[in-house]
Protein backbone atom coordinates (compact mmCIF):
# COMPACT_ATOMS: atom_id res chain seq x y z
CA UNK A 1 0.00 0.00 0.00
CA UNK A 2 1.34 3.46 -1.18
CA UNK A 3 1.30 6.50 1.18
CA UNK A 4 -0.68 9.32 0.00
CA UNK A 5 2.06 12.15 -1.20
CA UNK A 6 0.24 15.21 0.34
CA UNK A 7 0.23 13.29 3.72
CA UNK A 8 4.19 12.78 3.12
CA UNK A 9 4.89 16.26 2.33
CA UNK A 10 2.52 17.72 5.60
CA UNK A 11 4.92 15.66 7.66
CA UNK A 12 7.95 16.46 5.79
CA UNK A 13 6.95 20.14 6.32
CA UNK A 14 6.21 19.63 10.15
CA UNK A 15 9.91 18.00 10.13
CA UNK A 16 11.28 20.98 8.64
CA UNK A 17 9.61 23.20 10.90
CA UNK A 18 10.62 21.40 13.71
CA UNK A 19 14.33 21.67 12.57
CA UNK A 20 14.32 24.82 11.71
CA UNK A 21 12.15 26.79 13.94
CA UNK A 22 12.48 24.64 17.63
CA UNK A 23 16.05 24.04 16.45
CA UNK A 24 15.65 19.99 17.04
CA UNK A 25 18.58 17.71 14.89
CA UNK A 26 17.08 15.95 12.04
CA UNK A 27 16.86 12.62 13.59
CA UNK A 28 14.11 13.89 16.55
CA UNK A 29 12.89 16.32 13.76
CA UNK A 30 12.18 13.53 11.45
CA UNK A 31 11.19 11.10 14.51
CA UNK A 32 8.72 13.17 15.54
CA UNK A 33 7.04 13.99 12.21
CA UNK A 34 7.38 10.47 11.12
CA UNK A 35 9.47 11.02 8.07
CA UNK A 36 12.77 9.33 7.28
CA UNK A 37 15.86 10.91 8.17
CA UNK A 38 17.67 10.92 4.63
CA UNK A 39 14.44 12.35 3.08
CA UNK A 40 14.10 14.87 5.57
CA UNK A 41 18.03 15.95 4.92
CA UNK A 42 17.84 15.70 1.51
CA UNK A 43 15.50 18.15 1.43
CA UNK A 44 16.83 20.37 3.93
CA UNK A 45 19.97 20.62 1.67
CA UNK A 46 17.76 21.55 -1.44
CA UNK A 47 16.01 24.26 0.35
CA UNK A 48 19.93 25.22 1.89
CA UNK A 49 18.31 24.76 5.63
CA UNK A 50 20.76 22.56 6.48
CA UNK A 51 22.47 23.69 9.51
CA UNK A 52 26.62 23.63 9.71
CA UNK A 53 27.42 21.24 12.63
CA UNK A 54 31.13 21.95 12.47
CA UNK A 55 30.76 24.92 14.20
CA UNK A 56 28.45 23.70 17.02
CA UNK A 57 31.12 20.72 17.39
CA UNK A 58 34.11 22.91 17.49
CA UNK A 59 32.04 24.84 20.19
CA UNK A 60 30.94 22.05 21.71
CA UNK A 61 34.41 20.81 22.04
CA UNK A 62 36.20 23.79 23.42
CA UNK A 63 33.58 23.39 26.05
CA UNK A 64 34.30 20.17 26.82
CA UNK A 65 38.24 21.27 27.37
CA UNK A 66 37.15 23.99 29.50
CA UNK A 67 34.91 21.47 31.97
CA UNK A 68 38.24 19.41 31.88
CA UNK A 69 40.75 22.00 33.08
CA UNK A 70 38.40 23.67 35.42
CA UNK A 71 38.90 19.78 37.04
CA UNK A 72 35.82 17.71 35.55
CA UNK A 73 37.07 13.89 34.25
CA UNK A 74 36.95 13.64 30.46
CA UNK A 75 33.90 11.49 30.54
CA UNK A 76 32.37 14.20 32.78
CA UNK A 77 33.10 16.49 30.06
CA UNK A 78 32.33 15.31 27.26
CA UNK A 79 29.03 14.50 28.89
CA UNK A 80 28.06 18.14 29.73
CA UNK A 81 29.51 19.45 26.29
CA UNK A 82 27.65 16.82 24.28
CA UNK A 83 31.01 15.50 22.74
CA UNK A 84 32.61 12.16 22.40
CA UNK A 85 35.07 10.80 24.89
CA UNK A 86 37.53 9.83 22.44
CA UNK A 87 37.55 12.90 20.26
CA UNK A 88 37.85 15.15 23.62
CA UNK A 89 40.69 12.76 25.20
CA UNK A 90 42.35 13.42 21.39
CA UNK A 91 41.85 17.19 21.49
CA UNK A 92 43.68 17.26 25.37
CA UNK A 93 46.22 14.96 23.90
CA UNK A 94 46.86 16.98 20.95
CA UNK A 95 46.89 20.16 23.24
CA UNK A 96 48.96 19.30 25.74
CA UNK A 97 46.39 19.07 28.55
CA UNK A 98 45.89 15.50 29.63
CA UNK A 99 46.62 15.43 33.50
CA UNK A 100 48.80 12.73 34.45
CA UNK A 101 47.64 9.79 36.88
CA UNK A 102 51.03 7.66 37.94
CA UNK A 103 48.96 6.17 40.76
CA UNK A 104 46.40 5.07 38.17
CA UNK A 105 48.62 3.37 36.02
CA UNK A 106 51.56 1.08 37.04
CA UNK A 107 54.80 1.68 35.10
CA UNK A 108 54.29 -2.09 34.07
CA UNK A 109 51.87 -4.44 33.83
CA UNK A 110 53.67 -7.43 34.38
CA UNK A 111 53.33 -9.11 38.23
CA UNK A 112 55.79 -8.35 40.32
CA UNK A 113 54.50 -11.19 42.71
CA UNK A 114 56.21 -14.76 42.56
CA UNK A 115 54.09 -16.87 40.77
CA UNK A 116 54.83 -19.72 43.48
CA UNK A 117 53.61 -17.02 45.85
CA UNK A 118 50.92 -16.31 43.78
CA UNK A 119 49.38 -19.38 43.63
CA UNK A 120 49.75 -20.13 47.77
CA UNK A 121 48.11 -17.05 48.29
CA UNK A 122 45.20 -17.84 46.10
CA UNK A 123 45.23 -21.19 47.92
CA UNK A 124 45.28 -19.60 51.69
CA UNK A 125 42.68 -17.18 50.36
CA UNK A 126 40.57 -20.46 49.04
CA UNK A 127 41.22 -22.25 52.35
CA UNK A 128 39.95 -19.13 54.57
CA UNK A 129 36.79 -18.46 52.35
CA UNK A 130 36.13 -22.10 52.67
CA UNK A 131 36.71 -22.05 56.99
CA UNK A 132 34.58 -19.25 56.77
CA UNK A 133 31.57 -20.41 55.28
CA UNK A 134 31.67 -23.41 57.33
CA UNK A 135 31.92 -21.10 61.00
CA UNK A 136 28.90 -19.63 59.43
CA UNK A 137 26.94 -22.93 58.36
CA UNK A 138 27.87 -23.90 62.19
CA UNK A 139 26.54 -20.78 63.93
CA UNK A 140 23.32 -21.24 61.98
CA UNK A 141 23.02 -24.35 62.60
CA UNK A 142 23.52 -23.89 66.43
CA UNK A 143 20.59 -21.38 66.62
CA UNK A 144 18.25 -23.32 64.56
CA UNK A 145 18.43 -26.47 67.27
CA UNK A 146 17.64 -23.98 70.21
Amino acid sequence: MRREPKKVSERLEKAIKLYVDERLSAYNAATKAGVGQSGLLKILRERNLLRNSTEKSAANLEQAIAFYIAGDSILTAARQAKVGNQTLGNALSARGLLRKHPERKPNSTVSRQDPLESAESRVSSMALSIIHSAARAAANHQGEAR
